[in-house]
Parts: C-alpha cells; structure tokens; sequence
C-alpha cells in the first residue's frame, strides 16, 4: 500500500512586508508478506517566510502628523533636523522599518521504518527507527539612510546592520518492542515490552 501527499501553501501577512509559503510532500509506504510487515514514511517541507518590522504599528502610531512623509522606497532623509534627538529618533525608526528586511528559510526532512514479524500468533517483534533534521537560516537586513540636517549636512555616518541566524536541529529516535495480545472469550490480555532510545541535537 502506498500513498503520496504533495501540499502547496502561500498566505500575505496581515502587516507591511510579510508572508509566508509552504511546500511540502509526504510518501508512505506498507509492505505485508507472510509474517513479516515493513512500514516506511518520509517527509519534507520547504518554507520562506518574512517577518513583518519589529514594532512597525506601535511606530506608526507615535509618529506624529507634521513629521515628514515617509516613502518605502527612499533611502535618503532631507531635513531631519540639526541634532540627533527624539524626532530623528522617530523618523529613523520609522524609515529603517520600512526598509528593513528579515528572512528565514527552513528545510525540514525526517524519515522512519518500522519491521515487524510475528513469531507466534498473537506475538510480535518489531524495531523502529525514525530520524528528523531541520536547518534554518534567517537573515535580517537593516539597510543603510541618510540622514540629512537644514544645512545637508549628514548626521549619522553608519547606522546599517547585518544578521544572520544559522540553526540546525536533528534527532533519532530507536525503538525494540515485544507484543502479545490474546483473546479469552469476554476478555483480552495485551502485554507490552518495549527499549527505546532518543537522540536530539541542537
């Protein structure tokens, strides 16, 4: 028995500058012959996604009326004033947001098997092993603006920034299990052995 799920996934966010978008498929597999029954699945995911600016409402909010109109597209400010105070603070917030950009992609995969045999009737011995990693990398992006006083006279030298995030998780998980189950009539026994060992690394 197979089976194969492909899924497809965009959405804009609801402020300025975000969305996201999924793609990801999923195959399983059941295999019966005899006493023996193997059962595998494997998945992967593949998303984008960009953050809307840190605070961008709680800035717009403060920003007052008769301040400059901002345009998202310009990178260079006239006539912020002639000192660096609370009000080029504000236009600076407010700009840099605008242009800001924050990323991150991840890659998901994670696969498992699982054999069983039944030795007896009603008794089974399988064993399972399943492993899943995932790597991010996020990068965010606070591009240079100038600054410009009354005179033309630029008032911060260097104020862009770069980051980037790196992440990388994985894990195996292992498992040995014995299983007897027996019906007796109006009644049923199940008993359970089971080893397992799990691994995670981040």
């Amino acid at each position: 028995t197979y089976s194969l799920v492909l899924n497809q996934f965009a959405q804009d966010g609801t402020l300025y500058n975000s969305d996201f978008k999924r793609f990801n498929a999923r195959a399983n597999a059941v295999i019966k012959k005899g006493r023996w029954e193997v059962r595998t699945g494997m998945g992967f995911a593949n998303e984008n996604q960009n953050y809307e600016p840190w605070e961008i409402l709680n800035q717009a909010i403060k920003y007052k009326p008769y301040q400059q109109v901002l345009d998202p597209n310009q990178d260079v400010i006239s006539n912020a004033g002639n000192a660096l105070g609370p009000e080029l603070n504000q236009i600076n917030w407010v700009a840099e947001s605008l242009l800001n950009v924050d990323n991150g992609k991840t890659d998901r995969f994670n696969g498992n098997i699982m054999v069983e045999y039944e030795i007896l009737e009603g008794f089974k011995i399988a064993s399972r092993i399943g492993s899943s990693n995932s790597n991010t990398l996020r990068t965010q992006i606070r591009p240079y603006i100038r600054y410009l006083d009354f005179d033309g006279e630029v008032l911060n030298p260097n104020n862009s920034q770069i980051l980037q995030i790196n992440a990388r998780a994985t894990s195996l998980i292992l498992e040995n299990m014995l299983n007897y189950s027996k019906d007796f009539g109006e009644h049923s026994i199940k008993l359970l052995a089971l080893f397992s060992r799990e691994e995670y690394n981040n």
